[in-house]
């Protein structure tokens, strides 16, 4: 097709008596037809510096403007690597009120980068809202990949990778951790979780109670020069705990439900607990004990133990 009529249609958009070369039109206004300009969701990294790829660099650079968590720890990211930027605050207290910049930027068929302060916008972090309004803008919303600490703790875990559930963080609530936690029971799934470091022995507590004392693995600073994964059974976690008082970010695996055949039977499972209370242990004690070598969580196998005990 002839771009003739095309740019008939722009010219008529100009007042009477204007000429303008094409060259010299808004971007938007080529071909008459309004571009809605693109959103880069890119992923920055999580404390090691070296992991900034080319790839990140040139869309920060090329990019018109950089939406950003905290700005105060974005300029030092670009400062970092020569980029100078425009940058605007965008977080969970004025997401929503972005929207009218957003759609400035859009409507001039110019380009913007959402960032924050380390991974990948939107996992746990503000941007939803965000990426929502530039698709209703009809904006090409593209990823640039980075790293993940949700994936690095997953793969080095030493856990079971096919398929696995991401779970952010747990609520501060006992009840409402606890109920979601019975809600992952019987999930299979390889389980992450977003931890601070000071309710990761409560967690701990809270997930053998209901889970069982399953394999699992603390991922303490990815990346970063204290970086450590932990990888024991649950009630050994805790007992580590009770030894060393640990800092920084913290991502905990968990292994998913097993199958039946994997667990011990509640025949034998009865039998060594007979065998164990029969022997002077307490019942709490040997909940516990068992909890490590049948595969059951120790809140069933003391709720066992009781059924055993009203049975004599």
């Amino acid at each position: 097709m002839s771009v003739g009529p095309w740019i008939n249609l722009v010219c008529a958009k100009l007042p009477e008596g204007t000429t303008a070369s094409v060259s010299s039109l808004q971007p938007e206004l080529i071909w008459g037809i309004a571009m809605a300009g693109k959103l880069y969701i890119v992923g920055t990294p999580i404390g090691n510096l070296e992991d900034i790829s080319q790839r990140m660099k040139n869309i920060l650079n090329e990019v018109d403007v950089v939406f950003a968590e905290d700005t105060r720890v974005s300029i030092k990211l670009l400062s970092h690597i020569g980029v100078s930027k425009t940058l605007i605050s965008c977080h969970d207290y004025n997401e929503a009120a972005r929207s009218n910049e957003l759609k400035r930027y859009a409507e001039s068929g110019r380009s913007v980068a959402l960032i924050s302060d380390a991974g990948m916008p939107l996992v746990s972090d503000p941007g939803y809202k965000f990426v929502q309004e530039a698709l209703r803008l009809e904006m090409e919303v593209i990823g640039i990949p980075g790293p993940s600490s949700v994936l690095l703790a997953l793969v080095g875990s030493g856990l079971p990778c096919e398929r696995f559930a991401f779970e952010g963080f747990l609520a501060d609530k006992a009840g409402e951790r606890k109920e979601r936690l019975q809600k992952l029971k019987d999930d299979d799934r390889t389980l992450i979780f977003f931890v601070s470091i000071h309710d990761l022995e409560k967690t701990l507590k809270d997930i053998n109670e209901i889970m069982g004392n399953r394999a699992a693995c603390i991922c303490r600073e990815l990346t970063k020069l204290h970086e450590e994964y932990i990888r024991k059974p649950v009630l050994d976690l805790l007992e580590i705990l009770k030894e060393r008082q640990l800092k920084g970010e913290c991502v905990l695996v968990i292994e998913g439900a097993r199958q039946a055949s994997e667990l011990m039977s509640e025949a034998e499972l009865s039998k060594r607990l007979s065998e164990l209370l029969a022997s002077g242990a307490r019942l709490k004690d040997a909940s516990a004990v068992l909890a490590k070598e049948s595969g059951w969580n120790a809140s069933d196998v003391y709720k066992l133990g009781l059924k055993l005990k009203n049975t004599v």
